[in-house]
């Protein structure tokens, strides 16, 4: 059969044809279950009842969605008691859908309040509905004050009780300190708890009910002066603290934790039994001086990948360690740090900051390790000896490089010093900016310069439309 073709006049003014029997059809009734629930389930909840109306499935379908998603910033809610009727109806809705279908079930609630004030018996009813207590696997909480200041709202320990919770997010909630509080989370996986009003007792008691924890994120609260973080599953912790002069001291014992990320923290460190760690990440801690960081490196013997950032009490520090393979070290003062490090399996080292930090190592003879090195030019104000400086610091780093990222600025060094990188034997450079013929030929010479017994140079152009190459590139060095 033949099929007439009829002209449609496109959005670029062209003339297209279309076959008649194409035009409005419903493909939207076409779209498996699973695609539609994957659909519905990547938007919040009322976009999800917008979007019912597109078809009678849809209409339906919905009400399976395994996902709730509920923000006061969504367009349409001026005011608390619109959004409160919304919630209510929808939960309403999706009890009564499960109660004929178990399969119906909610496994992810996500509520933010930022916009309103709400009553706390409001947000007591709606937690407390068996459409969340049931069979809720991700709860995330969020009800950030309308104004600086005010009261949090106070989360009843009741409300923390779901046996399928595998992963709770609370954010700007008090948990509430009761003498009684008692939680039961056998299934809970991973906890964060930001901005939230916990003291030390309460933080104790909560990690007593969570008995297969494995990932904790503590993030600015403001009520733990002495926490004791106490689980014997627990892999990965992080603790972001505030400046708090009271504060004493953070007490660690957790025997399988693998990850420990420390952040802004104005007290001591305890750790207890935490001889499994392999990775230590350590920022802005202005009071660890190299004492208390060479106590801690001392309990950690399976210790692989250590960072440290923005300390600036660690003048001098020394890292004695037989299994750290990689260490990166990244300063923002202009004081003088120099470290030592005694580690022989080390492989990767990487240092961000001025040229004011000398670093001695004690490698085999046959060891062989990658680097990157960047030097924050913007903070360096010693214009008059810059170059003499930058040598130096090169000529402190010249050891047995595999492979050595580097980010300098080369221009005019040549002019009164010798070459910095003498064991340079095979050079790979990627440029960031296009080269042209005459730049092209200026960075080998450079590079000849830099590294004068180079048996192979190979330049990689950037390439990205600009004739001049910048000041600044990427040094990849290859010393085997």
């Amino acid at each position: 059969m033949d099929y007439k073709r009829r002209a449609v006049t496109t959005g670029n003014g062209k003339d297209e044809e279309r076959n008649p029997n194409t035009a409005g059809v419903d493909r939207i009734s076409t779209l498996s279950n699973t695609l539609i629930h994957r659909i519905l389930s990547s938007v919040s909840t009322v976009d999800v009842v917008r979007m019912s109306i597109l078809s009678k499935r849809w209409s339906r379908m919905w009400y399976t969605v395994p996902h709730l998603r509920f923000y006061d910033s969504d367009a349409g809610f001026r005011k608390w008691k619109v959004f409160d009727n919304f919630m209510a109806k929808c939960l309403e809705r999706r009890e009564i859908g499960m109660s004929n279908n178990t399969s119906c079930a909610v496994t992810k609630f996500k509520l933010h309040i930022k916009h309103f004030w709400c009553r706390d018996e409001n947000l007591h009813r709606l937690l407390h509905s068996p459409v969340i207590r049931n069979n809720v696997e991700e709860l995330d909480l969020s009800m950030e004050p309308k104004y600086n200041g005010a009261v949090c709202y106070c989360l009843p320990y009741t409300a923390l009780n779901g046996k399928s919770i595998t992963v709770l997010k609370l954010n700007h909630v008090e948990l509430e300190d009761s003498d009684n509080f008692s939680v039961n989370l056998p299934s809970l996986k991973s906890l964060c708890l930001e901005e939230v009003i916990v003291n030390d007792v309460t933080l104790s008691k909560l990690l007593l009910g969570c008995p297969s924890l494995e990932k904790l994120m503590l993030k600015k609260c403001p009520k733990l002066f002495n926490p004791r973080i106490l689980s014997s599953s627990l892999k990965f912790f992080e603790m972001e603290g505030f400046i708090r002069p009271s504060h004493k001291e953070l007490q660690v014992e957790a025997i399988n934790l693998q990850t420990l990320v420390l952040r802004a923290l104005y007290h001591g460190l305890n750790l207890c039994e935490c001889s499994a760690v392999r990775t230590l990440s350590i920022h802005s801690i202005p009071n660890m001086r190299g004492e208390s960081l060479e106590a801690i490196i001392s309990k950690l013997p399976l210790l692989e990948d250590l960072s440290l950032r923005h300390c600036d009490l660690l003048r001098h520090f020394k890292i004695s360690s037989k299994s750290l393979k990689s260490f990166t070290f990244a300063k923002f003062s202009r004081v003088e740090v120099n470290a030592t490090l005694e580690t022989p399996n080390l492989v990767s080292f990487c240092y961000t900051g001025d040229m004011k930090f000398g670093v001695s190592m004690a490698l085999p003879n046959d060891s062989l390790m990658n680097g990157h090195i960047k030097i924050n030019d913007c903070i360096i104000y010693e214009a008059s000896n810059l170059y003499n400086k930058m040598i130096k610091f090169l000529s402190s780093i010249n050891f047995s490089w595999n492979i050595l990222t580097l980010e300098v600025r080369s221009e005019e060094l040549r002019k009164t010093c010798g070459s910095p990188l003498t064991k340079i034997r095979h050079l790979k450079v990627k440029t960031l900016l296009r080269l042209n013929k005459k730049t092209s030929s200026d960075l080998r010479d450079s590079l000849h310069w830099a590294s004068p017994d180079l048996e192979t140079l190979d330049i990689e152009d950037g390439g990205k439309g600009d004739d001049d190459v910048s000041d600044f590139g990427n040094w990849m060095f290859r010393t085997n």
